[in-house]
């Protein structure tokens, strides 16, 4: 089972940043599955997001609102 790592903010510079680290370290692809905080998911920029792995899962919210965000899926 693959830990969950929450990037908040993903669509933006730091964000995707920290996404494409994920992806680009052979251990950090395998070990963990992405949250993708977004505001849109369904943006041009969210859905190829979405596209760059199956471990990127998009979840509408907004980054102050983090905990609310994050209760939707626990």
């Amino acid at each position: 089972m693959s830990k969950v790592v929450v990037v908040c903010g993903a669509t933006g510079k730091q964000g995707g940043a920290v996404i494409d680290a994920l992806l680009e370290d052979p251990q950090g692809r395998s070990q963990f599955s992405i949250l993708a905080v977004t505001r849109d998911p369904n943006s041009a920029s969210a859905k190829r997001l979405a596209g760059k792995s199956a471990a990127i899962s998009l979840l509408k919210g907004i980054a102050t609102k983090l905990f609310t965000t994050c209760a939707q899926i626990w």
